[in-house]
């Protein structure tokens, strides 16, 4: 009896790792992605920071009264 169930459960056994595997490279994959992603919101997140501190600085006027 336990003869005739074990190639069953090997195959079983053997397709559960090929999908575990199979999850583990998509996964990686899908990891790839999202590293570029995390760089491309880093950059984001720096021009932003740039753009509200030059639009939060005082503007400083230059002023031509004295040379007349």
């Amino acid at each position: 009896m336990f003869e005739r169930d074990h190639p069953i459960s090997v195959v079983d056994s053997a397709t559960k790792g090929n999908r575990y595997i199979n999850s583990c490279l998509r996964l990686n994959e899908e990891m790839k992605g999202i590293d570029s992603l995390a760089l491309q919101l880093k950059i984001l997140r720096r021009n932003l920071l740039s753009l509200s501190v030059s639009l939060l600085a005082p503007k400083r006027t230059v002023s031509f009264e004295h040379l007349r």
